[in-house]
């Protein structure tokens, strides 16, 4: 359901005078869970109105987050067992961007990070060889355990072999 201007600044009339959910969904002829969802729009971006300008992936600002948040995906917290960490959570990762100062929101922010844990997965294969040579391709992790800090890295192996 599409709602003209009119319908959005009567809204939000109504929330900034402290009228209840379901009044106001009554009053407008909209569902409480809109005004909900209203609501929520108005904490996360400070407007009810949405938004007319879609964020692209390829916006410099948006390309920025996506580096922090892709940092912030591969950190790990302690926890009460000194030897286990966890990942931060997306409501941690969301709080520590407004921190930092940048102006988005929640949702657009679980987008983003919905898009890193993607890429984290990615793996591409450029295998170029000529007819009649054989290709072999295997990968691992090695891990390496220094004092108390284990680091890994993941590494392959091709091996081409001419006919």
């Amino acid at each position: 359901m599409t709602l003209n201007d009119a319908t959005y600044r009567e809204i939000l009339d109504f929330i900034l005078n402290g009228k209840p959910y379901r009044e106001i969904a009554e009053t407008v002829g909209v569902s409480k869970n809109t005004v909900t969802d209203l609501i929520k729009r108005l904490k996360d971006t400070g407007s009810i109105f949405p938004s007319a300008a879609k964020t692209s992936i390829y916006d410099p600002v948006i390309k920025e987050i996506q580096e922090h948040i892709d940092h912030l995906l591969r950190l790990r917290k302690s926890t009460y067992n000194i030897r286990h960490q966890i990942k931060l959570s997306n409501k941690e990762i969301y709080l520590l961007l407004l921190a930092k100062g940048y102006n988005i929101s929640r949702t657009k922010v679980t987008e983003l990070i919905r898009l890193g844990k993607n890429k984290m997965k990615e793996s591409h294969l450029n295998i170029v060889h000529l007819p009649g040579e054989a290709v072999q391709f295997d990968w691992g992790t090695i891990r390496v355990q220094i004092g108390e800090e284990e680091s890994g890295t993941n590494v392959s192996l091709e091996i081409t072999a001419a006919a």
